[in-house]
């Protein structure tokens, strides 16, 4: 069986430009786990391999988050951990959780959600930490419409849903359960790693610093200008050079060294010096 989940090992794919090590990563499973779920291509149908989606409905109820979306439209929610009907197969190593609601006579995607388990590279040490990496999280609102004072922003086909705060907050108390170190998210766009950056950090101080200094001279004109001012390559460096976002570890400490790390005078002391270090502008 060995050379079974050997092959499987070898062919996790790279996220790049995260490092990411592919052939090193752990599971949490044994060897007979391993082939039913990856090479059988069955799936235990728990979210994280722990919850249940007639538990995370009722959690979803709980913190009002069915409340919310029954407010814009939607009603009879399904959700599903792994396959679903009508969506793509998933990949040997994807995991998937999705929720879907009623609305306007027809059945609307309103919640996706896709990762995968790895081991992370982590500085200072070059130490590999034991991780869970989101991939992609979407809440999106089919019965709703863009306005002008809630244009989309790069990436959005439907608004949003208003649930990204309390969202993230109840994933963050389901993966606390799990025998984690941290988080990775790959912030695709500069407004989503704002919306995480109440969370999450860059891993090294030079790029959380970075993120601030956008924060600091884009933001007063609003999360949505400066996405697309990004996004389009429209915003200009102290040098005047043009600024390009790319997508890079932006991570949520559970536990030990990498809670240290992000909490240490010398992380912090480091993204302030990097921060006011760094300007940016919108062109004239």
């Amino acid at each position: 069986m060995n050379h079974k989940i050997e092959r499987l090992r070898a062919r996790l794919p790279h996220l790049k430009p995260v490092r990411l090590e592919g052939p090193s990563w752990e599971w949490n499973l044994d060897e007979e786990d391993i082939v039913r779920t990856l090479a059988r291509h069955e799936h235990s149908g728990l979210l994280f391999g722990h919850f249940s989606p007639a538990r995370v409905l009722e959690e979803l109820d709980e913190v009002g988050i069915l409340a919310t979306l029954r407010q814009k439209g939607y009603h009879d929610f399904e959700a599903y951990n792994g396959p679903a009907p009508g969506m793509p197969p998933l990949n040997q190593f994807e995991d998937r959780f999705t929720l879907y609601g009623i609305g306007g006579g027809a059945r609307h995607l309103l919640v996706e959600l896709k990762t995968h388990w790895g081991t992370l590279v982590f500085p200072p040490d070059g130490s590999r930490i034991k991780a869970l990496i989101w991939d992609w999280l979407s809440h999106q609102h089919p019965l709703g419409r863009f306005t002008p004072e809630r244009p989309p922003l790069p990436g959005q086909e439907f608004p949003g849903l208003g649930i990204f705060r309390p969202s993230l907050e109840l994933m963050l108390t389901w993966v606390k359960k799990l025998e984690l170190d941290a988080i990775v998210n790959i912030p695709e766009y500069f407004h989503n790693a704002v919306l995480y950056s109440s969370a999450f950090h860059f891993i090294t101080p030079e790029l959380q610093g970075r993120l601030e200094a956008l924060k600091r001279d884009l933001l007063p004109r609003g999360l949505t200008a400066a996405s697309w001012a990004l996004s389009e390559e429209r915003v200009m460096d102290g040098d005047g050079k043009v600024v390009r976002w790319a997508p890079a570890e932006q991570i949520y400490a559970v536990q030990g060294q990498v809670a240290e790390y992000f909490s240490s005078n010398e992380y912090r002391g480091a993204v302030e010096r990097a921060a006011a270090s760094q300007s940016y502008r919108y062109p004239e």
